[in-house]
């Protein structure tokens, strides 16, 4: 039952935030039309980079801090503001890389969208704000404080809509498009204040100096779990979509890119419940092996609550269509059912690289994240041809497939190694 309320509290900031994000998708399809909404993909990877980079991870490393439960107050304090200084160092240098790299972005990958150079310094000024939510972020997911986190994704998706409703009504494609990246802007100013407000006390702390180093360490392996697919994955993305757009033009291109905006929205709890309730479930227990029941129990549940989500949707498909996108948009109905078979794959696979990451199986994540952008590349351009729309989508259902197979066999693994080193 813990596990079932604390989705349902998820639920509640999650069905705000969702209604934000479906109605910035329904303006940008309204204002881009079928054949320019491929672009929104460019730009959500582009911001996926600059979500998961900035802050360099931090978030994940405070939440092992606060479900720790060999911490005492003052010296999660210490921690949290070494997370803080990494955080703000992380923005500069993002935000200097993004100006150095804009050239680059508008011409190959914007297009010479008119507007363009606007959305890149959108993305430049939305460095801090999101850098600094992340470590707001772990407080309140490891103290558990699930309710706060689901207020934070209510307020965050109302001024978030507010900004994108404004943008498409006053500035046309370019800024709703802006607006795509202020949502998650908004989203991270709310994290931000709920986030200081429940951190334990307000005493300050001088950090030890023979502690930095390790403490440093510390945040920077763990963010490197964040860092690894924060490149990989949206690059990946990017080269599948300019395969596309060359071998099937920008219309496939859009349908398939609208096919993958809808799964990013009936994924967003399962992806929540690995994060939120999942992540700091496993950070606080012992470092034994996970008993084989537990696994069971947990692949179970995240598998038919996607399962369940994603036969919902397909059952009130022409609804959501009509909600969402327009007329325009019909033809995207023949991708959704391999996207959803994917989908179910995909999250499931997540549950494995989950425990790896609270576990602090840090070199196992990074390589199976690797492995996860290889296979969707390789079976991409082995199936993305002139002659197939389609092959994106056996492309994802195979690499996923092919993906809980190996992640569940690096969490074998892993739990192998652990029972070895207890026995010795």
């Amino acid at each position: 039952m813990g596990n079932i309320t604390k989705t349902f509290h998820l639920g509640i900031g999650l069905g705000a935030k969702l209604l934000a994000g479906l109605g910035a998708v329904k303006l940008c399809a309204e204002y881009l039309g079928a054949q320019g909404f491929g672009m929104t993909g460019q730009l959500s990877s582009l911001l996926s980079i600059v979500t998961l980079l900035a802050g360099a991870g931090t978030s994940v490393g405070v939440t092992k801090i606060y479900a720790s439960n060999e911490l005492t107050p003052h010296s999660k304090v210490v921690w949290v503001n070494t997370a803080r200084v990494i955080a703000l160092l992380s923005a500069v240098v993002l935000l200097i890389s993004i100006v150095g790299a804009s050239g680059l972005i508008v011409d190959h990958l914007l297009l010479d969208l008119p507007g363009a150079w606007w959305l890149v310094g959108a993305l430049a000024i939305g460095v801090f704000p999101i850098a600094n939510s992340g470590v707001a972020q772990g407080i309140i997911n490891g103290m558990h404080r699930n309710g706060l986190y689901a207020i934070s994704l209510t307020l965050g998706a109302l001024l978030g809509f507010a900004g994108v409703w404004i943008g498409a009504r006053y500035f046309g494609a370019i800024g709703a498009l802006i607006g795509v990246i202020w949502l998650p802007v908004a989203q991270s100013l709310m994290i931000s204040i709920i986030g200081r407000q429940i951190s334990e006390g307000n005493e300050t702390a001088v950090m030890p100096e023979a502690s930095l180093r390790k403490q440093v360490k510390f945040f920077l392996g763990y963010g490197l779990l964040y860092i690894a697919p924060g490149i990989i994955m949206p690059v990946a993305y990017i080269l599948i979509r300019l395969l596309i757009q060359e071998n099937n033009g920008f219309e496939v291109l859009s349908f398939w890119q609208a096919a993958l905006r809808m799964s990013d929205a009936y994924c967003q709890l399962p992806m929540l419940v690995l994060s939120v309730v999942l992540f700091p479930k496993i950070a606080s227990l012992d470092s034994g092996p996970l008993p084989r029941e537990f696994l069971k129990k947990i692949y179970l549940y995240v598998t038919v609550l996607t399962g369940t989500i994603t036969f919902i949707v397909f059952l009130t498909y022409d609804i959501w269509l009509n909600i969402i996108f327009t007329t325009a948009f019909k033809s995207m109905r023949e991708y959704m059912p391999f996207q959803m078979l994917g989908d179910v794959l995909r999250i499931t696979s997540y549950v494995g690289t989950t425990i790896l990451a609270a576990q602090g199986r840090i070199k196992l994540c990074l390589l199976s994240e690797m492995l996860q952008a290889t296979l969707l590349l390789v079976f991409s351009a082995l199936l993305i041809s002139s002659s197939n729309p389609f092959g994106m989508c056996y492309a994802y259902i195979i690499t996923y497939c092919s993906y809980l197979l190996f992640t569940w066999f690096f969490m074998l693994a892993a739990d192998k190694t652990k029972f070895q080193n207890a026995c010795l």
